[in-house]
Protein backbone atom coordinates (compact mmCIF):
# COMPACT_ATOMS: atom_id res chain seq x y z
CA UNK A 1 0.00 0.00 0.00
CA UNK A 2 1.38 3.03 -1.14
CA UNK A 3 0.48 6.12 1.32
CA UNK A 4 0.87 9.85 -0.60
CA UNK A 5 1.29 13.17 1.97
CA UNK A 6 0.73 16.44 0.78
CA UNK A 7 3.01 19.26 1.97
CA UNK A 8 1.75 22.98 2.83
CA UNK A 9 3.34 25.51 3.01
CA UNK A 10 2.34 29.27 4.11
CA UNK A 11 4.30 32.15 3.43
CA UNK A 12 3.49 35.60 4.58
CA UNK A 13 4.24 38.44 2.60
CA UNK A 14 3.98 41.50 5.31
CA UNK A 15 1.58 44.05 5.20
CA UNK A 16 0.03 45.98 2.62
CA UNK A 17 -0.75 49.60 3.08
CA UNK A 18 -3.00 52.42 0.77
CA UNK A 19 -1.48 54.53 -1.44
CA UNK A 20 -2.53 57.90 -0.22
CA UNK A 21 -3.96 58.76 -3.50
CA UNK A 22 -5.74 56.16 -3.22
CA UNK A 23 -7.40 57.25 0.34
CA UNK A 24 -7.64 60.78 -1.07
CA UNK A 25 -10.94 59.14 -2.80
CA UNK A 26 -12.99 58.84 0.39
CA UNK A 27 -12.88 62.56 1.00
CA UNK A 28 -14.72 62.23 4.32
CA UNK A 29 -13.28 62.08 7.99
CA UNK A 30 -17.11 60.29 9.02
CA UNK A 31 -19.66 62.38 10.72
CA UNK A 32 -20.40 64.12 8.08
CA UNK A 33 -24.17 65.13 6.34
CA UNK A 34 -24.82 64.80 2.52
CA UNK A 35 -27.53 66.10 1.11
CA UNK A 36 -29.04 65.35 -1.86
CA UNK A 37 -32.43 66.95 -3.68
CA UNK A 38 -34.04 65.21 -6.17
CA UNK A 39 -35.20 66.60 -9.68
CA UNK A 40 -38.91 67.24 -7.98
CA UNK A 41 -37.23 69.06 -4.88
CA UNK A 42 -37.82 66.15 -2.57
CA UNK A 43 -34.67 65.97 0.21
CA UNK A 44 -32.29 62.89 1.52
CA UNK A 45 -29.80 63.54 3.82
CA UNK A 46 -27.24 60.94 4.19
CA UNK A 47 -25.32 60.97 7.43
CA UNK A 48 -21.72 59.01 7.60
CA UNK A 49 -21.27 56.82 10.42
CA UNK A 50 -17.18 56.34 11.69
CA UNK A 51 -14.77 56.12 9.11
CA UNK A 52 -13.11 52.98 10.34
CA UNK A 53 -9.42 51.59 9.04
CA UNK A 54 -8.50 47.90 9.77
CA UNK A 55 -6.41 45.12 8.16
CA UNK A 56 -7.27 41.36 7.05
CA UNK A 57 -5.53 38.89 6.16
CA UNK A 58 -6.17 37.85 2.59
CA UNK A 59 -4.71 34.70 0.67
CA UNK A 60 -2.65 36.36 -2.32
CA UNK A 61 -2.36 33.33 -4.16
CA UNK A 62 -2.04 29.52 -4.05
CA UNK A 63 -0.33 26.95 -6.13
CA UNK A 64 -0.70 23.38 -6.11
CA UNK A 65 1.60 21.06 -7.31
CA UNK A 66 1.48 17.31 -6.67
CA UNK A 67 2.86 16.78 -3.45
CA UNK A 68 2.91 20.64 -2.17
CA UNK A 69 0.39 23.16 -1.83
CA UNK A 70 2.09 26.35 -1.32
CA UNK A 71 0.47 29.53 -0.26
CA UNK A 72 1.29 33.53 0.07
CA UNK A 73 -1.29 35.49 2.40
CA UNK A 74 -0.32 39.68 3.31
CA UNK A 75 -2.17 41.72 5.67
CA UNK A 76 -4.04 44.26 3.64
CA UNK A 77 -5.36 47.71 4.54
CA UNK A 78 -9.02 48.18 4.08
CA UNK A 79 -11.00 51.64 4.48
CA UNK A 80 -15.02 51.33 5.28
CA UNK A 81 -17.35 54.43 5.39
CA UNK A 82 -21.14 54.28 5.64
CA UNK A 83 -23.80 57.09 4.69
CA UNK A 84 -27.13 56.50 6.16
CA UNK A 85 -30.73 57.90 6.97
CA UNK A 86 -32.72 56.76 9.57
CA UNK A 87 -35.88 55.41 8.24
CA UNK A 88 -34.60 55.69 4.38
CA UNK A 89 -33.42 51.95 2.56
CA UNK A 90 -31.20 53.67 0.99
CA UNK A 91 -27.62 53.22 2.03
CA UNK A 92 -23.98 54.45 0.39
CA UNK A 93 -21.06 52.27 1.05
CA UNK A 94 -17.51 53.38 0.31
CA UNK A 95 -14.83 50.24 0.59
CA UNK A 96 -11.39 50.49 -0.09
CA UNK A 97 -8.66 47.86 -0.17
CA UNK A 98 -5.01 46.70 -1.02
CA UNK A 99 -5.09 43.78 -3.68
CA UNK A 100 -1.71 42.20 -4.53
CA UNK A 101 -1.37 39.49 -7.35
CA UNK A 102 1.45 37.97 -9.22
CA UNK A 103 1.92 41.78 -11.49
CA UNK A 104 1.98 43.16 -8.26
CA UNK A 105 -0.22 45.52 -5.97
CA UNK A 106 -2.86 47.99 -6.34
CA UNK A 107 -5.54 49.95 -4.59
CA UNK A 108 -9.42 49.45 -5.18
CA UNK A 109 -12.22 51.62 -4.34
CA UNK A 110 -15.92 50.01 -4.48
CA UNK A 111 -18.51 52.55 -4.61
CA UNK A 112 -22.14 50.86 -3.47
CA UNK A 113 -25.69 52.13 -3.44
CA UNK A 114 -27.12 50.13 -1.59
CA UNK A 115 -31.52 49.80 -1.21
CA UNK A 116 -33.22 48.11 1.82
CA UNK A 117 -36.21 47.00 -0.62
CA UNK A 118 -33.83 44.51 -3.16
CA UNK A 119 -32.82 42.55 0.25
CA UNK A 120 -29.69 44.51 1.05
CA UNK A 121 -28.20 43.44 -2.15
CA UNK A 122 -25.48 46.22 -3.85
CA UNK A 123 -27.61 47.20 -6.39
CA UNK A 124 -24.86 49.46 -8.19
CA UNK A 125 -20.95 48.54 -7.20
CA UNK A 126 -18.06 49.98 -9.32
CA UNK A 127 -14.55 49.00 -8.73
CA UNK A 128 -12.05 51.84 -9.68
CA UNK A 129 -8.43 50.72 -9.67
CA UNK A 130 -5.44 52.77 -9.13
CA UNK A 131 -1.75 52.28 -9.56
CA UNK A 132 -2.34 50.36 -12.80
CA UNK A 133 -3.13 52.89 -15.45
CA UNK A 134 -6.92 51.26 -14.84
CA UNK A 135 -9.69 53.74 -13.62
CA UNK A 136 -13.16 52.83 -13.00
CA UNK A 137 -16.06 53.33 -15.82
CA UNK A 138 -13.41 55.18 -18.52
CA UNK A 139 -12.71 58.69 -18.61
CA UNK A 140 -14.22 61.24 -16.74
CA UNK A 141 -16.30 63.83 -18.02
CA UNK A 142 -14.47 67.41 -17.36
CA UNK A 143 -18.15 68.58 -16.46
CA UNK A 144 -21.63 67.87 -15.73
CA UNK A 145 -24.58 69.67 -14.90
CA UNK A 146 -26.97 67.64 -12.70
CA UNK A 147 -30.07 69.69 -11.47
CA UNK A 148 -28.53 72.96 -12.56
CA UNK A 149 -25.21 72.51 -10.24
CA UNK A 150 -21.88 71.97 -12.18
CA UNK A 151 -19.73 69.30 -11.07
CA UNK A 152 -15.76 68.73 -12.53
CA UNK A 153 -14.23 65.43 -13.43
CA UNK A 154 -17.13 63.28 -12.88
CA UNK A 155 -17.49 59.58 -13.37
CA UNK A 156 -20.25 58.04 -14.56
CA UNK A 157 -21.77 54.48 -14.06
CA UNK A 158 -24.95 52.89 -14.74
CA UNK A 159 -26.40 49.41 -14.87
CA UNK A 160 -29.89 48.20 -16.51
CA UNK A 161 -31.53 45.68 -13.55
CA UNK A 162 -32.67 48.03 -11.70
CA UNK A 163 -31.90 50.72 -13.84
CA UNK A 164 -29.57 53.35 -12.22
CA UNK A 165 -26.93 55.53 -12.71
CA UNK A 166 -23.80 56.99 -9.88
CA UNK A 167 -21.92 60.22 -10.46
CA UNK A 168 -18.44 60.47 -8.87
CA UNK A 169 -15.77 62.81 -8.33
CA UNK A 170 -12.63 62.45 -6.18
CA UNK A 171 -12.85 65.40 -4.41
CA UNK A 172 -16.42 65.03 -3.32
CA UNK A 173 -17.43 61.68 -3.69
CA UNK A 174 -20.62 60.33 -4.71
CA UNK A 175 -22.19 63.90 -5.90
CA UNK A 176 -25.61 62.61 -7.75
CA UNK A 177 -27.46 59.26 -8.76
CA UNK A 178 -30.41 58.29 -10.56
CA UNK A 179 -32.75 55.46 -8.76
CA UNK A 180 -35.65 54.56 -11.15
CA UNK A 181 -36.88 54.53 -14.97
CA UNK A 182 -38.33 57.75 -14.39
CA UNK A 183 -34.65 59.51 -14.31
CA UNK A 184 -35.06 61.86 -11.08
CA UNK A 185 -32.07 62.32 -10.62
CA UNK A 186 -30.61 63.48 -6.81
CA UNK A 187 -27.87 65.57 -6.78
CA UNK A 188 -25.39 66.74 -4.31
CA UNK A 189 -26.36 69.98 -2.67
CA UNK A 190 -23.44 72.24 -2.84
Amino acid sequence: MLLFTACFQETHEGTLMLSEEAKSWIPFNGGETRLFVSTSGDTLDFQAGEKTSFFNTVQIDCKNGLFVAKCRHADVERQVLTFSKEGSPYTLDYLLHKEKDKEGEYDVLEVMLRDENYGRINIIKDVYWTGRGLFGPGTPQDSLVLNGNTFYEVYVSSQEQPPLRLFLTQQQGVVGFVLNQEDEVWTLNP
